[in-house]
């Protein structure tokens, strides 16, 4: 007569089956499991570490528009009560993987039961982990990251084999003259505990939004460095006798004001007669030819700043917005002068590695620039159109936007010229002078701004602290 048992109940009440055969069926299925069970741990540490020291980049991770693994990894999915999600996942898979090793060792029946009572509804949760985390890719965020997707891919694996795996029939087994019904009843039990710990997961993710990172402020660096395209090269620029007069003749918060009335609703408010005026900033570190780079706002405005960003940066998307609303705040009295800065090797020599969100980052920033150069009236809302959505247009999507504003031959013969390179080439001078680093940076007459605030309030106390701007 066939010993081998026909029921999961069976696993747990017959003593005549073989140690190795009563929970998971055999040692090559709870191998297996536990493999899983590592592999998803290895992942979930591994993203936790890239989403806390690397800014939620990772290895071969990103597409053409510069989404993937950052945008996921740096969503306000990606934490659970301020934590990230990397961590309890290591926490719930580490706890299967310990039970995992306890089952089939020959422990008595009484310990193997409680293993389970444990597993099954951790199973639960990892199963509806997964589903939600998939979902929230899918349909939320618009952006799939692949080393997620693997994870999950394993959570539901995992669940599917204790699933298959658990001591339970339904209808209740008659075993060896004693009915079991309790065992169905309390699996379903369990399960519910599962789900209790589902809608806390997913509440403390919906409740609780991660707090935006601060400012953080640096000190002045040591080098000087001139930004302007009046004169005859870029060396002669980046003296200090030059950085010296600059700031002299022009102080960070002073102007000669001169009426500018309709700055902004001009065909083209950055191109004005009569001296240029030049902006010291960063302690007269860097000075700023304010005329001759793009501005968002009035450039005789009582008060300018510089910004340092990439087209590619979602911090860089977050101040955008944040910039805009202050500059509405302040009514006109203050400007913001676009420093382009992509985070990229090919157009940035200070960038030692190309991480993949910022694959088409110089791409974006020429092509700005070119609309900027050949048509400033129709920079500003290029520069908009392309920093406002949550992910930047795919880089054909903007190269034909761009064409559309200046016509395929003048973008194409922008881009051809020397002028575009040489900003480029002005900016990430800049960037090096600053320590590189992460960008945005706001750069103000005594301080350098790093990362975006946490809301267009902190903001504006930031720029009244260390500017003085004044509403």
């Amino acid at each position: 007569m066939d010993s081998t048992p026909r029921s999961p109940t069976e696993f747990l009440t017959n003593n005549s089956v073989s140690p190795a055969r009563r929970l998971l069926g055999t040692i090559g299925i709870r191998v297996v499991a536990r493999l899983i069970a590592l592999v998803a741990i290895g992942i979930s540490g591994y993203l936790l570490w890239a989403s806390l020291a690397r800014s939620g980049h990772v290895a071969g991770c990103g597409d053409d528009s510069g989404a993937g693994c950052g945008s996921v990894l740096l969503s306000r999915w990606s934490t659970w009560f301020g934590l990230p999600v990397g961590l309890p996942a290591i926490v719930t898979y580490g706890c299967v993987f310990g039970l995992l090793l306890r089952i089939g060792s020959g422990r008595p029946q009484r310990i193997r039961r409680g293993d389970w009572m444990c597993l099954l509804p951790l199973a639960t949760l990892i199963a509806g982990a997964s589903l939600w985390f998939m979902g929230l890719q899918l349909f939320a965020l618009k952006s799939m990251c692949p080393y997620c997707i693997g994870l999950h891919v394993c959570g539901l694996a995992l669940a599917a084999i204790l699933f298959w795996n658990l001591p339970i029939a339904w209808p209740p087994a008659d075993v060896s003259g004693r009915r079991v019904p309790s065992s169905f009843n309390s699996g379903i039990g369990l399960i519910l505990v599962g789900l209790v710990g589902m809608g806390i997961l997913i509440g403390g993710q919906i409740a609780i939004s991660p707090p935006e990172r601060g400012f953080e402020v640096h000190a002045t660096p040591a080098a000087p460095v001139s930004k302007s395209f009046v004169a005859e090269s870029f060396e002669s620029r980046c003296t200090g006798n030059a950085v010296a007069s600059a700031a002299a003749t022009n102080p960070p918060q002073s102007l000669d004001k001169q009426p500018s009335s309709t700055a902004l609703a001009e065909a083209d408010p950055w191109a004005r007669p009569g001296p240029h005026r030049r902006l010291a900033l960063v302690g007269g570190k860097v000075v700023v030819d304010v005329d001759e780079v793009p501005t968002i706002g009035d450039p005789r405005a009582e008060w300018v700043i510089a910004e340092m960003f990439d087209y590619t940066c979602p911090e860089c998307r977050s101040l955008h917005h944040r910039t805009h609303e202050a500059l509405a705040r302040y009514g006109g009295r203050l400007t913001l002068a676009l420093l382009p800065t992509p985070i990229n090797a090919d157009c940035n020599k200070y960038v030692a590695v190309t991480k993949t969100p910022h694959e088409h980052a110089c791409e974006y920033a020429r092509l700005a620039l070119a609309v900027w150069n050949a048509r400033p009236s129709s920079f500003m809302a290029y520069h908009n159109w392309l920093m406002e959505p949550v992910e930047p247009p795919a880089l054909a999507v903007a190269r034909s936007r761009a064409a559309e504003l200046l016509g395929q031959k003048s973008l194409d013969e922008t881009l051809a010229g020397d002028r575009v390179a040489r900003q480029l080439a002005d900016d990430t001078r800049i960037y090096h002078l600053l320590d590189a680093g992460a960008v945005p940076k706001l750069l103000l007459p005594g301080h350098v701004l790093v990362g975006s605030p946490a809301s267009t309030d902190k903001l504006c106390e930031s720029l009244e602290a260390y500017h003085g701007v004044a509403r």
